[in-house]
């Protein structure tokens, strides 16, 4: 799958860091350790979905359905925080990532 990231990233002029999987930006909280493993087995077939910015939606989807990839690719269009910048974050915010 990341192979697979980097060419399509490649391929419509991106980093691959602007097409991540769901599962890059979810953590599972320190003290909850245990839980990792059953965590990671719940949440596979989400944690392998790419998410794709709404600017970007268009490319991604025309090289996918371009060529037969041999595997199922899920990927999720998502807005830009921009639009939500009025929000400004609570100082008790602390983590970036959804914790699990």
């Amino acid at each position: 799958m990341l192979e697979l990231r980097a060419e399509l990233a490649g391929a419509i002029g991106v980093g691959v860091d602007i097409l991540p999987f769901a599962g890059e930006l979810i953590q599972v909280r320190d003290d909850e350790a245990d839980w990792a493993g059953a965590a990671e087995r719940v949440l596979r077939g989400f944690a392998l979905s790419l998410l794709v910015p709404h600017t970007r939606y268009d490319a991604v989807s025309s090289w996918v359905n371009g060529r037969h990839l041999g595997l199922k690719l899920v990927y999720y269009q998502y807005h830009h925080a921009e639009r939500h910048a009025a929000r400004r974050p609570h100082p008790a915010d602390r983590q970036t990532r959804p914790q699990v």
